[in-house]
């Protein structure tokens, strides 16, 4: 409870989607430790679809369930994606970047009090660093380039 205006509030709705996030990010890396060395290798599936669903149903109830949100949500390809315990991940090395960042960024979050507007919030987020708009436009536009390259790149090499 804050009974002065320098202390800290928490954003509630920030603390669950953190929450959620850590939860899926967590998850990816602990899976492959709960199956056998070597069981889950050169997966080369597409996205929107179960393509391994014989595979999955034979893991445990965990390691399955995350297995299965991969498949769906990733293409899985072998060649793009991190290996531990000799499985690979459940998700490629780019979705595993983005749980990583959206982690991040909604612990941050966490401590930064909502404005009305995106501007505000921005704003309140670098707080005394950025009080420009354009500053704040170049910023919003910027961020996603790497993201949107990956995407690029990804569709045009096999």
């Amino acid at each position: 409870m804050c009974f002065n205006k320098d202390c800290v509030k928490i954003n509630k709705i920030s603390v669950v989607l953190f929450s959620v996030t850590i939860f899926f990010t967590a998850s990816i890396f602990i899976a492959p430790f709960l199956v056998g060395k070597g069981e889950v290798k050169n997966l080369d599936g597409s996205a929107w679809r179960v393509g391994y669903r014989e595979k999955w149903d034979s893991m445990p109830l965990f390691p399955r369930l995350i297995y299965y949100f991969g498949d769906i949500n990733c293409h899985q390809k072998y060649y793009r994606s991190y290996y531990i315990n000799e499985n690979q991940m459940p998700v490629c090395a780019r979705d595993t970047g983005m749980f990583i960042g959206l982690s991040f960024i909604f612990l941050i979050s966490i401590f930064v009090s909502a404005g009305n507007t995106i501007k505000n919030t921005v704003i309140t987020f670098f707080y005394r660093k950025i009080r420009d708009a354009r500053k704040i436009l170049i910023l919003f536009f910027l961020f996603p380039v790497p993201a949107v390259a990956d995407v690029i790149l990804q569709m045009l090499t096999p």
